[in-house]
């Protein structure tokens, strides 16, 4: 079944507190508080093909040049 607003996205993930995080087709990072709610840009994000959370709660993504990068929060 389509999800509503599940918009164009290569990748996602959930996040410890169940947040979903996906990479959009702009290759920028998006997020959405429940499955039907509306993405909603993160800043700065930078440019992503995919990404994955840590245990230890971090965000690894795999940039657009194909090197891993990791930030601790999404701020």
């Amino acid at each position: 079944m389509h999800v509503p607003n599940s918009g164009r996205v290569i990748a996602v993930t959930i996040m410890q507190d169940g947040t979903l995080l996906g990479v959009g087709a702009d290759n920028s990072l998006f997020t959405k508080k429940e499955l039907e709610a509306d993405w909603i840009q993160v800043p700065n994000s930078g440019s992503v093909n995919d990404v994955a959370i840590l245990p230890d709660g971090r965000i690894l993504g795999v940039g657009v040049d194909y090197w891993l990068y990791t930030r601790d929060t999404l701020n």
